[in-house]
């Protein structure tokens, strides 16, 4: 029985370093994606709004959910960020997920919704 201990060590080991490798992986792909491979060694404090905006869509880039739930996902953003931003709803919607999303931007929630609400004198409004 000792002899398989190390064995089993090792296997874990090796399993533990390749899921590192995986998430490396994944996050070096969705910083691309999101422009902010050359951002990679800056503080956090010292991103843009929409720098920030972009960093918490590479998180989610990288470990997709099956909820998502986005309060003024487009404030901050330039238009190349609303693009990016845009295709990726659309990305995670033909995977399966569900979004929720309150914003001020009324056409863009279209475009990227399949359902829409509208708060209108307190009353919610199909």
């Amino acid at each position: 029985m000792r002899l398989e201990e190390p064995d089993a060590a090792v296997a874990g080991e090796r399993h533990q370093i390749g899921f590192v490798d995986a998430v490396e992986r994944r996050m070096a792909e969705a910083l691309q994606l999101t422009g902010l491979e050359r951002a990679v060694s800056n503080q956090v404090r010292t991103f843009s709004t929409g720098m920030k905006k972009r960093l918490c869509i590479a998180k989610v880039v990288a470990d997709p959910p099956h909820i998502l739930f986005l309060d003024e996902p487009y404030s901050g953003l330039d238009e190349e960020g609303i693009r990016m931003l845009n295709c990726f709803l659309l990305t995670l919607k033909t995977e399966g997920c569900t979004v929720f999303m309150v914003t001020h931007h009324r056409e863009q929630g279209i475009a990227t919704g399949d359902r829409t609400l509208y708060l209108e004198d307190g009353k919610l409004r199909a």
